[in-house]
């Protein structure tokens, strides 16, 4: 349903014409006079296309209208009837729009060639004096013109009632106004009235040829511009007249600023790339006169509405940082679009490209971080099982050593229950991946299990302070210890008779655990990388460290080396149990 001022606006522009024209018929000046013009204005407003029919105004602003209203109706005289009535020309001329509707169009056309001959057969006389008034317009032809223009009145009402039973075709838009149209037509009616007075007063000539001429002049120039508009019709490329005189920004009856919601209101709750764009054109079609539209290339194939049109625009649009990619737009409307339409058309299309190209980003960056987080997931759980194996090959190793089958069993009896569950917590994490950072652990059950884990494989484990009813995050003092670890174990392999140390200490509310070996130094430049980086290398302290660094930067910390000298490699982890943050600290 269309607002009641919407629906009976027509009929408010013959009524305000009508009372217009009756302030005219009136040949006294007086009351009547004055009451039949302050009535067109009030009809005026109500119909005037530049303020929205849903607007409310404060009380000063219609303290001023009234007052404005009222200023104009005491100063009622020729020269006031002559800017007002051309003013009103203008304004109906601003909404003889292209793509209104058809019966709307032809309705607001039929007004202006109306007010234009009030304008120049009776108006315009007025202004004349007594003799020369009297020559221009006798009393019998004017009375000849006032019926002929009551005879244009009770068309338009026919015109107007007609319009109000009918129903608005689909797709039209309501309210569609062109200022600079309206601004072409004052200064075009206003030069001709007043060349024209000139032309009677400087030259000598009666009113008839007087206007004549003037029309003769100003249509010939006219004339003249179209001609050069025409010769520079693909102007929107190659610049010229066409671009001075077509292109004027914001003017052309396009509501740049709901558009520019609807996108952002699309690309806040449309994902897809494609799907965004579709409706993106879907949204043109519904605030401008485009019928239908299709298109291909980098924001992929659609179309939407009627393609079946006389009038049709191509447009290749560039896509912003892809080399050599377009898309192709073909635009289809109800009439053949000016240089100023085509090139609205045009901006409303790359502003949807650019917001497609900004949509197919996130896509990627998406893509490419769930890769990244698959990729990490992946490569800290297969560090894990890589660890696991590396604890059955010890523990094969220690099995075979043991010269008596009850050690053997006694051994695999204590550390495979704690394989067993490390690799199944693994493998759960593998079938559902998620944030283990957050899940906790009580220390002594923890350190009780890193001890039967690595008790066969020669590590000395030492712990001081009080261990109970403290919580620790899981998955980062596991990493962090089975990492430090297997690479120490892996060092062993090169240096016999190295020995490892594992230690937990706790002291004023501060957790620390050591990794230490007596065994040569880290290289200064791997030293430099470790967990700030993987580092490739044959013996571990590669991808594990970093990726145990980046788990306690999680925690608001950083694993570090904090000792690395010959016979004293001592990696620490701090952690506060107060407020359940990792720090690090310095050796």
């Amino acid at each position: 349903m269309m607002p009641s001022r919407e629906r009976y606006r027509s009929l408010l522009l013959v009524f305000a014409i009508a009372l217009l024209c009756a302030s005219e018929f009136v040949h006294v000046s007086g009351p009547w006079r004055a009451s039949l013009f302050f009535a067109h204005l009030g009809a005026f407003l109500l119909w005037q296309p530049l303020v929205a029919a849903d607007s409310r105004l404060r009380l000063r602003d219609t303290i001023i209208v009234a007052g404005a209203a009222v200023a104009i109706t005491l100063m009622l005289s020729p020269w006031v009837m002559l800017l007002w009535t051309a003013l009103v020309a203008a304004l109906v001329g601003g909404r003889a729009f292209d793509f209104s509707p058809r019966d709307e169009r032809w309705l607001h056309l039929g007004a202006l060639t109306f007010l234009i001959a009030f304008l120049f057969t009776l108006v315009l006389p007025d202004l004349l004096a007594e003799p020369l008034r009297s020559q221009a317009l006798a009393p019998v032809a004017r009375h000849w013109i006032e019926a002929f223009l009551t005879g244009g009145l009770v068309l338009m009402l026919a015109e107007a009632v007609r319009l109000l039973r009918g129903r608005r075709p689909a797709g039209a838009l309501p309210g569609m106004y062109d200022l600079i149209h309206s601004v072409w037509i004052l200064l075009l009616l206003l030069l001709v009235s007043f060349f024209g007075i000139a032309l009677m007063a400087l030259g000598g000539r009666g009113y008839l040829p007087s206007i004549g001429i003037t029309l003769v002049s100003v249509g010939g120039l006219l004339l003249m511009v179209d001609f050069l508009l025409r010769r520079t019709a693909d102007g929107i490329r190659r610049g010229g007249l066409a671009m001075l005189f077509s292109r004027y920004l914001l003017s052309y009856a396009i509501p740049y600023e709901q558009w520019l919601e609807r996108l952002a209101r699309l690309s806040r709750d449309e994902a897809d790339a494609e799907r965004f764009f579709a409706l993106a054109m879907r949204a043109i079609g519904e605030l401008t006169p485009v019928r239908g539209a299709a298109w291909q290339g980098a924001t992929g194939v659609g179309a939407f509405g009627e393609m079946g049109g006389a009038h049709e625009e191509n447009f290749v649009l560039p896509v912003p940082d892809e080399e050599g990619a377009f898309v192709e737009v073909r635009v289809v409307t109800g009439n053949a679009m000016s240089a100023a339409m085509a090139w609205h058309i045009r901006l409303l299309l790359l502003v949807a490209v650019q917001f497609h190209a900004a949509k197919a980003r996130e896509e990627r960056l998406r893509a490419q971080q769930y890769m990244r987080v698959v990729h990490e997931t992946g490569a800290r759980l297969t560090h894990d099982v890589k660890n696991l194996l590396q604890s059955l090959d010890g523990l094969i190793a220690a099995a075979s050593a043991l010269p008596e089958d009850r050690a053997v069993r006694e051994v695999v009896a204590r550390q495979l229950p704690e394989i067993s569950r490390r690799l199944a917590q693994t493998l759960a994490k593998l079938g559902q991946p998620g944030d283990e950072s957050a899940e906790t652990v009580m220390l002594r059950d923890w350190w009780a299990g890193l001890r039967a884990q690595y008790a066969s494989q020669g590590v000395r484990f030492a712990d001081a302070g009080r261990l109970d009813g403290i919580a620790i995050p899981a998955a980062m003092f596991s990493g962090v210890a089975d990492n430090l670890l297997q690479n120490a174990l892996q060092k062993r392999r090169t240096a016999a008779g190295l020995a490892i140390r594992v230690g937990v200490f706790f002291d004023q509310n501060e957790l620390r655990l050591d990794v230490a070996d007596d065994g040569d130094p880290v290289d200064a430049e791997i030293a430099r990388q470790l967990f700030q980086s993987p580092v490739a290398s044959k013996n571990g302290l590669g991808i594990g460290l970093y990726q145990m660094g980046q788990l306690a930067a999680k925690h608001g910390t950083r694993l570090q080396l904090a000792e690395n000298e010959r016979g004293r490699v001592r990696f620490e982890l701090r952690y506060h149990v107060g407020d359940t943050r990792v720090q690090a600290q310095g050796t």
